[in-house]
């Protein structure tokens, strides 16, 4: 059960990065995070948190919202 729900993880990331990829303005702004930031949520319990640069994006964090809450975010996003 474990390796199922890993894989279906990892493709939602696969599909979320080139998402990304192909169309950096897609997420909505979160600066009320972080400056600058931005996030798309993919499916119902993944968001990635990123920054457009100049050459496309920098992911910063890609959370799984069962697993992390807003001080986690902002923890992880610290020394950033």
């Amino acid at each position: 059960m474990r390796k199922a729900q890993a894989t279906r993880y990892l493709g939602e990331l696969e599909v979320g990065c080139q998402t990304l990829s192909d169309n950096p303005p897609l997420g909505r702004r979160s600066d009320e995070v972080r400056s600058g930031l931005r996030r798309l949520e993919h499916g119902a319990s993944m968001s990635c948190f990123y920054r457009q640069e100049r050459a496309g994006i920098l992911v910063l964090e890609y959370c799984i919202s069962a697993c992390c809450d807003q001080d986690d975010i902002d923890g992880g996003l610290d020394n950033i």
